[in-house]
């Protein structure tokens, strides 16, 4: 029950990713998507934690709770929260799932339209609306991917845990990396920097808080979110291997030094050179 409920506020840091995918989109990136990233995490342990402390509270017992299952907080709001605070509370809960799921829009967005600008996916998802500005294409391709994955219901709490395990996993690949490179082919560091010692000790701390996540999220009643999860691990590894890695060479190498042109910059926002 404790690995189970350390999932939570799993699910909440949503705000993290959309800081990061729309760094492009952001003034003095290097200081204040840092500075979005870490106020995402902080608001979310903040209000997170009272929220849960607020419902524990409520509960008449926690044995009472823990009966109620996966129901538990359904129960709760029909059995203990008083009326003239239910309806407000639950339109508060629409509103940030709202929220919550707005960015994870944002996010597959700009991730969908990055790696469209680079060649790795079709070409129709990085044009960007002269209109509007963003990629209207993958926003629509993302919102219409996500509304399939909760037409089957009984699949939709291993689609979500699969898909965290997939996200964090991803977070700390760049860790990893990070943790071997640092001082050596990567020495440019930008306004956050840790220093070599407390950059590798948080790191080593990511890489083992995702492996008890990833064992976290598999226990039941999500046991099958490892299949999922190693399927779709195989999935990618065989097609990357079997031809992206051939389609897609990864991100254009900017030289620092050059003077970028119209032609360049314009290739890299997505639109005609």
């Amino acid at each position: 029950m404790l690995l189970l409920a350390l999932l939570w506020p799993i699910y909440t840091i949503t705000g993290f990713d959309a800081s990061a995918h729309t760094s492009e989109e952001t003034v003095n990136a290097a200081t204040n998507v840092p500075k979005g990233i870490l106020r995402s995490v902080y608001l979310s342990g903040i209000f997170g934690f009272i929220m849960v402390a607020s419902f524990i509270i409520a509960l008449p017992s926690v044995a009472d709770g823990a009966k109620q299952g996966g129901n538990v907080f359904f129960w709760l709001m029909d059995n203990v929260i008083p009326g003239g605070l239910k309806i407000p509370l639950e339109i508060g809960i629409v509103i940030a799932n709202y929220l919550c799921g707005l960015a994870c829009v944002t996010s597959t967005s700009r991730m969908t339209y990055a790696f469209a600008r680079d060649g790795g996916l079709p070409a129709l998802m990085k044009v960007v609306s002269p209109k509007f500005s963003v990629p209207v294409a993958a926003i629509w391709i993302g919102s219409a991917a996500a509304v399939a994955c909760t037409l089957y219901a009984p699949a939709y709490t291993t689609l979500t845990v699969a898909c965290v395990i997939m996200l964090y996993i991803s977070y700390v690949m760049p860790t990893i990396v990070g943790i071997f490179a640092y001082g050596k082919s990567w020495t440019k560091m930008g306004p956050f920097d840790l220093g070599p010692a407390l950059y590798k000790g948080i790191g080593v701390i990511a890489i083992l808080g995702v492996v008890a996540l990833i064992y976290a999220g598999i226990q039941p009643p999500n046991d099958k979110a490892l299949p999922v999860t190693a399927i779709t691990a195989v999935l990618l590894f065989v097609s990357w291997h079997l031809g992206v890695k051939r389609k897609f060479a990864g991100p254009p190498m900017l030289v620092p030094d050059k003077v970028a042109t119209p032609a360049t910059t314009a290739g890299l926002a997505g639109e005609p050179a």
